[in-house]
């Protein structure tokens, strides 16, 4: 004989029924014959039953659900176990506690059983048949009828009850027994049949199962009325004698704004949609409200949603690019949406929306509303010796503002913008996409923005040209003083350092050790100085017979030799290598090893030479007659030497005035990207912030 669940409930006392769950035998037609013992879960295998999940919570419940069980919940850390039947009496003060408790977990048991197709009986005797104890789910829940009169004398609330598949009766002409209280809806048993009433907790019905009408005196109508009828006509259909009833079921009309996410803080697109002065977000999932008036004359407005008039107006919505938000609730343009782009998508079609019959409600942030303005930005560069100045005009709707005043909004990349009337405007995405990165190391001082002329390669990304800085170039060709050939990479280098000579930007030649730096700084050294001949007339192809420096001619001198006056500063170790690769690839170049105790510290001596080499310490050490060399290069050889930025070796060279600056290692970062800043700092100051 095949085994079955059978789920029994009984009175253990008035109005408390508790579930105890047993195997049985089924017959030939499949309805329990006979009990076996009680349901445990030890035992399923001896009567060949599957541990399925339904079939395991069902036994967790019934166990809960047992008098012990539900004591010893409620002991609360007691040495002394209560008992149910002390709990749930009506002196009690847990008793609607432990009534909770109870009716969640038997209206969970009874939504299992009949998912699961277990049997359910009633205050079955296990020793006798099954089946006139067997109780049927039916089809369709119990639909209650609400009616409410009011009178001078008070109000009248009658209550009829709707079988699926009988005629409108009065509670207590069909008796039921009451299984649950909440949640709602609540089980009821009538005859041998398991109802739950549509909308109504369980002991809705109890005050109905001796009288046909609750009365409530006038003086408590009020508070009924906001307690009892307001909810009641959320879930009901109601009749009222005595005040209006007034239902909306027609939309009126579609808003939509845009918020900020509480959590993420970008702006979402909110639909909202209106019956009369009720309103529903298009996601919500209510939809019935009710108002009602708290003093005579009494009146209530229920408002239903009209499903397919809400889904017109919402395709329209979704037909332009909007979507439904991942996290819900909200509507988006995209998935990931930046800050302010729904709250731009809105500004930019609110005319069009308004035109479709969908109300456009703008935002308001501490006071100021968002407005839609058409705008544009024009800027222009000029230079100013070392600086590049940028003047603009910005145009947001009707008034015109100076660039300077915009420059910290496209610094920081906020798009919110205060206009002069009191009203926000958002700045243009494309600027910020445009200006911003190339703005971020401008700065704004006495009403101008000013970049160094190391940064105007950041124009280009801006679309903007300075006159003065656009220059045609010559190809380089290695000077005929210079005694070597160079290599192709070589080749290369040397007119990357030439090009930016010409830009007067500094530059970092960073080659592995013995790709030649040394040499292609010679070569661009011998192209500097030739181009100071050029730009004299004169042609110095070598040096004549070494002149006396200490002369009174020195001044005539230097005016005829037009030196190069370039510093290169490096260890010790390299004074001398450097000087040999020198005098053997550019003989030309007039040098001197600015080292030792009996170096000269006369400035009209030293600016007399094309290359002056001196070491880091004595650099430091001799930094005030060396500024005022009017020096047209320094170099740095293992430039690493000035990673440190606090340190006096940075700041000192960083300090020293020449026209032209080149740093060359070969390991230009030793420990941390703050080495390559302080590099780049030397050479191109401000490029990096």
């Amino acid at each position: 004989m095949q085994t079955a669940i059978v789920l029994n409930f009984f009175e253990f006392r008035t109005g408390v029924w508790l579930p105890k769950a047993y195997f049985a035998g089924i017959d030939a037609g499949g309805r329990p014959r006979v009990i076996h013992e009680t349901a445990k879960g030890s035992a399923l295998g001896r009567y060949g039953l599957s541990p399925s999940p339904e079939l395991q919570r069902l036994l967790t419940l019934t166990e809960e659900l047992r008098d012990k069980a539900i004591a010893e919940h409620f002991r609360r850390g007691s040495s002394r176990v209560p008992t149910l039947a002390g709990l749930v009496k009506p002196s009690s003060k847990d008793r609607e506690g432990v009534l909770r408790y109870i009716h969640t977990r038997t209206s969970a048991l009874l939504q299992l059983a009949r998912t699961a197709g277990y049997f359910v009986t009633l205050n079955l005797d296990p020793r006798a048949a099954i089946g006139p104890a067997l109780l049927q789910f039916a089809a369709a829940p119990l639909e209650p009828r609400l009616s409410f009169t009011l009178t001078e004398e008070g109000m009248q609330y009658r209550l009829r009850l709707l079988p699926p598949e009988g005629e409108e009766q009065l509670v207590r002409h069909l008796d039921p027994r009451i299984l649950t209280n909440r949640p709602a809806p609540g089980w009821v048993i009538i005859g041998s049949r398991l109802y739950q009433v549509r909308g109504l907790r369980g002991d809705g019905l109890r005050p109905f199962l001796t009288r046909d009408a609750v009365h409530i005196p006038p003086a408590d109508v009020g508070r009924y009325f906001r307690k009892f009828i307001a909810r009641a006509a959320r879930h009901h259909d109601i009749v009222a004698e005595g005040f209006d009833v007034v239902s909306i079921a027609a939309l009126t009309g579609m808003e939509i704004s845009a918020r900020r996410h509480p959590f993420d803080g970008h702006y979402l697109i909110y639909a909202t949609f209106f019956y009369g002065k009720q309103h529903f977000g298009f996601d919500e999932a209510e939809t019935v409200k009710v108002t009602h008036t708290i003093a005579p004359p009494y009146r209530v407005v229920r408002a239903v949603r009209d499903a397919a008039a809400e889904a017109a107006y919402l395709a329209n919505l979704l037909g332009h690019g909007v979507l439904r938000d991942p996290g819900g609730g909200a509507l988006t343009t995209t998935t990931s949406p930046p800050e302010y782009a729904n709250l731009r998508w809105l500004l930019e079609h609110t005319e069009r929306l308004r035109a479709a019959g969908i109300d456009v409600r703008l935002p308001e942030e501490d006071g100021h509303t968002y407005v839609r303005q058409d705008s544009g930005l024009h800027i222009s560069v000029s230079q100013q010796g070392d600086w590049l100045d940028l003047c603009g005009t910005v145009r947001v709707g009707a008034f015109t503002l100076p660039f300077v005043k915009l420059v910290r909004q496209l610094q920081r990349g906020e798009r919110r913008y205060l206009l002069p009337d009191g009203t926000y405007c958002l700045l243009p995405e494309e600027w910020f996409e445009r200006y911003g990165p190339g703005l971020a190391l401008a700065r704004t001082e006495n009403g101008r923005v000013r970049m160094t002329r190391s940064q105007a390669a950041l124009l280009t990304s801006m679309g903007l040209q300075v006159a003065d800085l656009e220059h045609d170039i010559p190809e380089y060709h290695p000077d005929p003083s210079l005694l070597a050939t160079l290599r192709p990479y070589q080749l290369a280098g040397v007119r990357w350092l030439v090009q930016h000579y010409h830009q007067q930007l500094g530059a970092c030649l960073a080659d592995d050790m013995g790709l030649g730096k040394t040499l292609q700084t010679i070569a661009v050294l011998l192209y500097a100085k030739a181009q100071l001949s050029e730009g004299a007339g004169t042609r110095v192809e070598a040096p004549g017979p070494a002149p006396n420096l200490f002369s009174a001619a020195a001044a005539d001198d230097e005016a005829y030799l037009h030196p190069l006056r370039a510093l290169i500063v490096l260890p010790a170790s390299l004074i001398y290598n450097w000087a040999h690769e020198l005098s053997k690839f550019a003989p030309s170049l007039t040098v001197s090893a600015h080292i030792g105790s009996k170096r000269v510290r006369e400035a009209r001596v030293l600016r007399r030479y094309d290359v002056l080499l001196t070491t880091y310490q004595t650099a430091l050490r001799d930094q005030q007659v060396l500024a005022e060399l009017d020096l047209n290069y320094i170099v740095l050889d293992e430039s690493q030497q000035i990673k440190n930025r606090q340190g006096k070796v940075f700041r000192t060279l960083n300090a020293l005035p020449a026209r032209h600056r080149l740093s060359l290692s070969g390991t230009p970062i030793e420990n941390s990207l703050s080495d390559l800043w302080s590099q780049m700092q030397f050479i191109n100051p401000g490029l990096l912030g």
